[in-house]
């Protein structure tokens, strides 16, 4: 039940977050020149445009600045903490040539046949194992922690939006644990034996429903608002009327609890031995850009052989089809070998293929010589004329009505937009008389004030009275008794 809570939280509480924090912040971000709304949209946007567009040209990576502006954006939606200013310490090239490899890696990973929604336990251990490895070179750079290089990592989803890794946030360690002190020592390990198996869990519950950076835009989201809520957020939430018990537990489902179980029992030790396999990974994808010839070719014909047989003919100067892989994007660019070769063989972490469509990729099939064209008869090339011109009359006619149609609906809006002026007006009318009942209301206020402050000075001055009487009465009483003293005296000496 908590992937609906889930789902429902990243279509639209996230934005909500987003507009409050924007709303309610005047700090404002890259060189002080935009507000956190528009900083969100450059993360969640241009940054993995940018991605992608350097993919498409040879070289995927991050400059320092956006590793930094990154990092930024994290500590403002999530925990702040003051460590952003580590990551200038590392210089320009240290940081394009940490995030190209570590990018390189993944993208090595995400050139397999397999869909995601198909991988086996094995294969998910690969893509664990793989992205580990990544997170470990990541850690190279001064100020880069597991936290922050997952999020590096997460703009991939440009690329292959199913395969990109969540961003390991504070807010989805707290979500599935609810434990604080978990968050002073977050390791490589923690992430990827304790928190990716619940992502592995849910992604493999609903088929893929939600992609791995939209899972934890909603977890993320569900945590962030139940911890601010009540002091910094002021919109309506789309939880509203359901016990915050529920929304915002985590609860393990079979699934999930296999998953976790699985990678508690045999867990993936990171570190040296998986950085060498991500860095040989992230090596052969580079060479495949910049050096495709032989093992472009050597991979193409291994495959070739594969699907053909021993017998089969290869011809390695076949130009491609020219057809979408499954990254979406076209194969002319640098990056072509990389989606040819790395699907011909697999991964360097044998994960397993399945016979695919992407076969055509690798070996795209020859041109079909065009059929001997038949002479038509001049009657049938007169029949399809005619039928070219009625359809044309139709089209005519349909726009004439859709033109027509197009007149009245302006002249409905030209009467809604009438109507809507009136209210307005009527809304100003009843806004100034607001404004003077508000007036009123205040001097009437200012008159109670003037009021309560003399009934509390009558009052004073009645205790004072009250006071003044009470001496007086003590003081008759005292005459009153020396009066009945005297006339003892006199009565006891008259009888004397």
């Amino acid at each position: 039940m908590c992937f609906n809570f889930i789902r429902i939280a990243q279509e639209s509480l996230f934005d909500q977050i987003v507009q409050a924090k924007s709303k309610n912040s005047r700090k404002r971000y890259m060189e002080d020149k935009i507000k956190f709304l528009e900083f969100t949209n450059w993360k969640s946007n241009t940054l993995i445009a940018n991605i992608r567009d350097r993919f498409i040209n040879g070289k995927a990576y991050m400059t320092k600045d956006e590793v930094y502006n990154l990092v930024l954006w994290k500590l403002n939606f999530g925990n702040f903490r003051p460590v952003a200013h580590y990551i200038k310490e590392n210089s320009d090239d240290e940081v394009i040539e940490a995030t190209n490899k570590a990018f390189n890696a993944m993208i090595g990973l995400f050139n397999n046949s397999k869909q995601l929604q198909d991988y086996n336990m094995e294969d998910f251990k690969n893509y664990a194992k793989l992205l580990g490895g990544a997170i470990e070179i990541l850690k190279e750079l001064t100020g880069v922690g597991p936290s922050t290089a997952s999020i590096i990592l997460s703009c991939l989803s440009g690329i292959n939006d199913d395969l990109a890794p969540p961003f390991f946030s504070d807010e989805s360690i707290m979500y599935f644990y609810n434990d604080k002190t978990l968050l002073n020592n977050v390791s490589t390990n923690f992430c990827i034996n304790k928190i990716l198996p619940i992502y592995f869990g849910l992604i493999k519950e609903n088929d893929l429903e939600l992609s791995f950076t939209e899972l934890e835009k909603g977890i993320t989201s569900i945590r962030n608002y139940e911890r601010n809520k009540d002091n910094y957020y002021n919109f309506t939430s789309p939880f509203q009327g359901i016990d915050k018990k529920v929304w915002s537990k985590f609860v393990s489902s079979d699934t999930i609890k296999f998953f976790k179980d699985e990678f508690e029992n045999s867990p993936i030790r990171n570190g040296a031995r998986t950085k060498n396999e991500a860095e040989e990974m992230a090596q052969k994808v580079e060479e495949l850009i910049f050096h495709p010839e032989a093992a472009y070719v050597d991979q193409l014909e291994s495959a070739q052989a594969v699907e053909q047989g021993p017998d089969a003919q290869i011809d390695p100067t076949a130009e491609s089809s020219g057809s979408d892989n499954k990254l979406g994007i076209k194969q002319e660019s640098r990056s072509q070998p990389i989606l040819e070769a790395l699907n011909a063989t697999g991964s360097s972490h044998n994960i397993k293929q399945e016979p695919t469509a992407m076969s055509n990729i690798l070996m795209p099939p020859k041109a079909k010589k065009p059929k001997s064209m038949n002479v038509a008869s001049q009657s049938d090339v007169m029949t399809g004329i005619n039928t070219l011109l009625e359809l044309a009359v139709n089209h005519d006619q349909k726009f004439d009505i859709l033109e027509q149609r197009f007149g009245s609906l302006e002249t409905k809006l030209e009467e809604i937009y009438a109507q809507l002026k009136i209210h307005t007006d009527n809304n100003k009318l009843i806004y100034n008389q607001n404004e003077k009942l508000i007036e009123n209301n205040k001097l009437l206020y200012n008159q109670n004030a003037e009021l309560f402050e003399q009934l509390t000075m009558i009052c004073y001055k009645n205790q004072e009275l009250i006071n003044h009487n009470q001496e007086l009465f003590n003081r008759l009483s005292e005459l009153e008794n020396n009066i009945v003293e005297n006339l003892k005296f006199d009565s006891k000496r008259r009888k004397t």
